[in-house]
């Protein structure tokens, strides 16, 4: 693990069932010896107060997140660290296929994944992030998202609803776009198409140009502010969930989107897109969801109010409102305003574009 990167405090961890073990498959998903499981639930939740004292199950509220399982697969791009959501009884809806951000843990985004709890949830560190060894070589979004569709295959998932966030958001569409037939539903959140892209602050978007934001997470949280814009609400464990990327790891993150567009594989995408994008992102402005909404066929765009980059986090009760109904009805979640309301302002027409 990287100098820089938190390392769990020890009375977070019930240290009874720290041990590794091969998965002997009696969930139904592919065994092999490349696979090894990580014997206890580790949560983001977990992560937070009140201390939790060694053996006693770990939770935040009267109801316990169901936390990540973590995996380690071995495809032809290289090993990844596979963290996957287990529904808590047999779900009648697709699992989902989550893409994180550049440099980005699987826990980063926990707490939110967490309360999406009615189907089985996938996610993955990129090369060189979390807990995936470095790449051997430079790779492109083609080669993530053939190793992403062999890890699907490993768990006997024929078909998934995918989301990506951010740098993530390229890799769902890179994916949807590859392999479309294994797509059920697509979400991208504060993304763009990539090449030409409209960044909302030039300075803002050189800063990603390096990882050390990282290297003090104790600043972490007016320096997210600053760099991702918006409210910074519900961000005050983000640094306890966040771990270091190596500098090749996060290195060819950005070489992996460097010149990649999605403007014409965009229009050969049939599936049904909800964008989501924040009005105050200064580095991903509304304006690229605008492009995105264009270049789908299917698709249907919501800014939310007073939301940065992060608003995942930070506006986790209407974005999972949302996404819910999104998924599990179809209806326009615009529609949805229960717990969203106030936060979230309408598609309409898009000048000069539809």
């Amino acid at each position: 693990m990287p100098q820089a990167a938190l390392r769990f405090p020890r009375e977070y961890i019930d240290s009874s069932q720290k041990n590794w073990r091969p998965n002997d498959a009696s969930d139904g998903t592919c065994c092999s010896a490349a696979r090894f499981e990580f014997g206890s639930h580790l949560s983001a939740g977990a992560l937070m107060p009140p201390i939790i004292k060694p053996g006693e199950p770990m939770h935040t509220s009267a109801q316990a997140p169901r936390g990540p399982r973590f995996s380690d697969h071995v495809t032809d791009v290289g090993q990844f660290r596979v963290a996957r959501w287990h529904a808590p009884s047999k779900s009648e809806f697709p699992p989902l296929l989550f893409f994180t951000g550049i440099g980005a843990n699987a826990e980063l985004l926990a707490p939110f994944l967490d309360r999406l709890a009615n189907r089985d949830i996938v996610t993955f560190d990129m090369p060189g992030i979390g807990g995936s060894p470095n790449p051997h070589r430079p790779y492109r979004l083609s080669a993530m998202a053939s190793a992403a569709n062999q890890i699907l295959s490993d768990l006997k998932f024929c078909e998934v609803d995918v989301m990506g966030v951010s740098w993530g958001g390229m890799f769902a569409q890179e994916f949807a776009y590859r392999y479309p037939r294994h797509v059920g539903k697509l979400i991208l959140a504060a993304t763009s198409a990539g090449m030409p892209i409209i960044p909302g602050n030039l300075s803002t978007l050189a800063k990603m140009a390096s990882s050390l934001r990282y290297a003090d997470p104790a600043a972490m949280l007016p320096y997210l502010q600053s760099l991702y814009g918006g409210s910074t609400r519900d961000l005050d464990t983000y640094a306890l969930r966040m771990q270091a990327p190596s500098s090749k790891g996060y290195l060819y993150q950005l070489l992996a989107i460097a010149g990649w567009t999605s403007v014409r594989k965009l229009t050969q995408v049939p599936t049904r897109t909800l964008i989501l994008m924040g009005s105050e992102d200064r580095l991903l402005p509304p304006s690229n969801g605008r492009i995105l909404k264009f270049l789908l066929g299917n698709a249907q765009l919501e800014i939310l109010e007073d939301a940065g980059h992060l608003f995942v986090l930070t506006h986790a009760d209407a974005v999972v409102t949302m996404i819910d109904r999104f998924l599990t009805t179809g209806d326009s979640v615009s529609r949805s305003r229960s717990a969203a309301d106030g936060m979230i302002q309408g598609d309409g027409p898009v000048a000069g574009l539809r």
